[in-house]
């Protein structure tokens, strides 16, 4: 699992001087974005981890999904990023 971009927001403090994320260990971050040009990713392949909230650009269209319970659903905003 190698997202584009991802973020500890709420356990900023977990990510603290680390360069790497152990996905079996460590705490999973807060957001998660991929840009997919070539390939196909889904919010879905997130949940195991307990990623809160997936970003997925592909086509000039950027779609977020939030965890709710064990699955992802389509959100109209961020809950961590307001605007």
């Amino acid at each position: 699992m190698e997202p584009d971009y991802c973020f500890h927001i709420d356990n900023w403090q977990a990510a603290l001087g680390q360069d790497h994320i152990n996905w079996q260990s460590d705490p999973p971050p807060d957001l998660v974005i991929e840009i997919d040009v070539a390939t196909y990713t889904a919010a879905e392949d997130y949940a195991p981890y307990g990623v809160s909230e997936v970003w997925l650009f592909k086509k000039n269209d950027l779609k977020i999904y939030a965890l709710q319970g064990k699955t992802y659903e389509l959100q109209t905003r961020s809950r961590y990023f307001q605007g």
